[in-house]
């Protein structure tokens, strides 16, 4: 009663396939035996497919499968940790002297094992080895290979990269595959560690040879060297999107030894990375490698093949620079908390509208990039800020690329009839839009590394965002072209204030300054003047014109406040269709920015000082009180105000007699 007879059948998913009456087989012998032995006959099947990867996809059997599966109640999943402890015990048991040789060889190295197996750049943190027991029992492999390799297999396989749709030869399996690495390497010396190209070996008669052609033609043009090597790593982990193929974890899938010497090896990896893309086994994206398939090759090549016009290039650098990185059209003056416009050049060449502040990008395209001496030469005296980014040919390379690609893929996609086509084009569409993203976070480091020149001389912005950076730069250029910002005195001028000011000229309030104006004032009331003895009228534009450009610089607000200040202390009357303006119309014709143009501004005559004192004293000793009004106009107005009161009141007394 206690005998227990078990079934045990391998590669069952193989077997049965797209094939249902198989499947009806296999649970006829499942309730079979479970009746006759009454339960104490177990039927065990093994499938390195997903059975509901594999039958999924054949949607007329879906459900049939469902049910079978049910009677299988018991699931045994076997992972790579499962796969790890068996390859440790059939291939990789130590004799005691061996142990004794890891024991001191970790030892030796186990304090690098994180640089030397540390994954970055955003990849799955594959771990190194957890301990002393797990080195025994894995080395010469690292822990990591049994993981990736793994998904590689699965990934491979779900691209239809193997012979047959759902095969599973035994050199595929990972027993075989680590077995034959294991044998390859038995010969070296303690030390030397299982590179991951090694893997391909095991499964290469495995795979398709239209899927391993570009590595087939890397061995017969490049022999068994570094480069082919490196090749069949990529390979392996080409749809692996846990993985990140960059320069640093492509180095640790190379690593050969515990004692290696990492930059060389890294400047050897990138060595082969460089003839690989150049060869076109390979591209580049970014910091990250692909491997190509023989289609991907052909694409490839008729991308690099594409011509795109050097201007189509450089506008798309613009916009990285001053759409992406800059964006804002105007900067602001920290001094007085107005936005300037500036011209955005790139290399010599207008990017945008003009104003008369520049900001001028020298870009790796430019002739004289790499020489600052001939920039500076040619900056000296313009009114620019000369913005010199390092030299960097990978930003110039991955530029044109993507815009070879974005043609290629806009000419290309709408009329290819094969699928597989439209599928590598959709990819590259998705890779292409995400070396966008890497051309705009390069240019923004670049731009916050620039070298910034005013006028030949050198400015030292300690800002490290590139944003930031050339606007704190920016003030210098704006102090530097306006120079009579000064005149201001650093007041915040606002159109806002406009009624304030000329309540004070309808009531004749501004007292003091009676023989001097604000530098401002005195600035704006002699061009106007100037004007007039040249026989030329001035408007209300012609004066925003005026002191608007260099050497001024003022904004709209502070211009209109100063020529309502004018008008206030009575040195300017302001003409429309040949009357003057006052009171509400004058506020109106200085609001409405669309008739400035038609609004003339007109100094009064002079009248001598002492003319004023007089006419102050004859009011004082008249009515008995001082004058509030200086100025003569407040004053010829507040005289006649005062003469208008009188007259009302003597002609009422007389009405009262």
């Amino acid at each position: 009663p206690n005998f227990r007879l078990n079934f045990f059948v391998d590669e069952v998913g193989q077997f049965i396939a797209n094939n249902v009456k198989l499947m009806t087989n296999l649970q006829s012998v499942a309730e079979s035996l479970a009746t006759i032995c009454q339960g104490r006959s177990w039927l065990v099947v093994t499938s390195q497919s997903d059975m509901g990867t594999v039958v999924g996809e054949m949607t007329q059997q879906t459900d049939d499968f469902s049910k079978i599966q049910a009677r299988f109640a018991t699931r045994l999943n076997l992972t790579s940790t499962n796969v790890a402890e068996v390859i440790q015990k059939r291939l990789l048991a130590k004799t005691d002297d061996g142990v004794r040789s890891m024991i001191e060889l970790y030892h030796q190295h186990e304090n690098n094992f994180g640089t030397l197996f540390g994954f970055t750049d955003g990849s799955r943190s594959f771990r190194p080895y957890k301990d002393r027991d797990e080195f025994i029992q894995t080395y010469p492999f690292v822990p990591y290979q049994f993981e990736l390799f793994q998904l590689c297999i699965q990934n491979l396989s779900s691209h239809n990269a193997f012979e047959g749709r759902h095969s599973s030869v035994g050199e595929r399996s990972m027993l075989a595959v680590f077995q034959e690495v294991a044998k390859t390497i038995s010969g070296m010396a303690i030390g030397q560690l299982a590179t991951f190209d090694q893997m391909f070996e095991g499964i290469k008669n495995s795979i398709k040879t239209q899927a391993r052609k570009s590595v087939t033609a890397a061995e017969s043009q490049l022999g068994e060297s570094f480069a082919t090597k490196l090749l069949k790593a990529l390979f392996l982990v080409k749809y692996v999107t846990e993985f990140k193929a960059t320069l640093n974890n492509l180095t640790i899938l190379m690593l050969e030894r515990f004692d290696e010497d990492l930059p060389q090896l890294k400047r050897r990896v990138e060595e082969a990375l460089n003839l690989l893309e150049q060869q076109i086994y390979i591209r580049r994206n970014g910091q990250l490698y692909e491997y190509l398939t023989d289609e991907e090759k052909d694409i490839e090549q008729e991308i690099k093949n594409t011509d795109v016009d050097q201007s189509a290039v450089k506008a798309e650098l613009a916009k990285l620079i001053f759409d992406r990185t800059l964006k804002q059209k105007r900067i602001r003056y920290d001094d007085n908390g107005q936005d300037y416009p500036y011209s955005p050049k790139l290399d010599d060449q207008l990017v945008g509208r003009e104003h008369e502040l520049t900001i001028h990008v020298i870009s790796p395209f430019h002739e004289h990039a790499d020489n600052e001496q001939v920039l500076m030469m040619q900056s000296t005296g313009r009114d620019e800020l000369l913005v010199v980014m390092p030299v960097d040919p990978r930003l110039m390379q991955d530029l044109i690329t993507y815009k070879r690609t974005e043609k290629y893929i806009n000419q290309h996609y709408s009329t290819t009839q094969l699928d597989s086509i439209k599928r590598i084009l959709t990819e590259k569409s998705a890779r292409n839009g995400d070396r966008l993203k890497d051309l705009e976070l390069t240019v923004k480091t670049h731009l916050g590394k620039a070298r910034l020149f005013l006028s030949g001389t050198e400015i030292d912005s300690q800002a490290e965002d590139a944003q930031n950076r050339i606007s704190r730069a920016f003030q210098n250029l704006i102090s530097r072209i306006y120079p009579n910002l000064r005149m201001l005195q650093g007041i915040n001028w606002s159109e806002s204030q406009l009624s304030d000011i000329l309540h004070q000229y309808r009531d004749g309030l501004i007292i003091g300054e009676e023989t001097s104006l604000p530098e401002a004032e005195q600035e704006t009331l002699s061009f106007i003047k100037m004007n007039k003895s040249n026989g030329i009228r001035t408007s209300i534009k012609a004066v925003n014109d005026k002191f608007s450009k260099k050497p001024y610089g003022w904004y709209y607000g502070a211009i209109i406040c100063i020529l309502a200040k004018l008008c206030a202390r009575g040195k300017v009357d302001v003409h429309a269709d040949g009357n003057i303006l006052e009171n509400d119309k004058l506020e109106q014709a200085l609001r409405n920015t669309l008739n400035h143009g038609n609004v003339i501004l007109d100094p009064p005559p002079d009248i001598p000082r002492f003319q004023v004192v007089k006419a102050k004293d004859f009011y004082a000793d008249y009515f008995h009180v001082p004058p509030i009004a200086n100025e003569a106009k407040a004053l010829g107005r507040e005289m006649a105000d005062r003469f208008d009161a009188f007259h009302r009141d003597l002609d009422e007394a007389i009405r009262k007699q």
